[in-house]
């Protein structure tokens, strides 16, 4: 099971592999991780280097991955490293285009319920996808268990909690 929704995307993308690079597209893109379309797709467990373009005149977004899943047409990649500005960049190029309201669970894709509700009935994940909601789970390396200090903020790398 994912741990955070994606959303259907067309974006260009550039994938390192062993310093070869070739080109491909995002199709989904989520926090945690993409699936590239390729045409020569490496192999699971291969660590690859994704130059996302989220927007045309900015620069690309580097993030170190996984691949996790293979397929003819790709690959599906989770995200080994990233850091706090991308991070906050993927939150602001993602939280807009997350559903409104769903009728799918974006993790498991359990029915949901009419009634909107701020979890999922069957796994449980929070359907609360604001600003605060998309960094609420990161605390810095370095600095564990303090979060809000100013230590906390000084910069340094971030971790997922979960």
């Amino acid at each position: 099971m994912r741990q955070s929704p994606r959303v259907s995307v067309n974006l260009p993308v550039m994938v390192e592999i062993y310093g070869e690079k070739q080109g491909g597209r995002v199709t989904n893109l989520g926090l945690g991780g993409v699936f590239v379309a390729l045409k020569q797709p490496p192999p699971v467990n291969t660590v690859v280097n994704l130059s996302l373009f989220l927007a045309p005149h900015h620069p690309p977004l580097e993030i170190l991955s996984r691949v996790v899943r293979q397929e003819s047409q790709g690959v599906g990649a989770a995200f080994l490293d990233v850091d706090l500005g991308a991070r906050m960049r993927l939150q602001e190029y993602l939280v807009p285009l997350l559903p409104r309201e769903d009728t799918t669970c974006p993790y498991c894709n359990a029915k949901l319920p009419r009634r909107r509700r701020r979890q999922c009935p069957s796994c449980r994940h929070s359907l609360n996808f604001g600003p605060q909601a998309a960094m609420a789970d990161l605390e810095p390396e370095e600095n564990a268990g303090r979060r809000g200090t100013a230590a906390a903020s000084a910069g340094g790398a971030w971790r997922c909690n979960r």
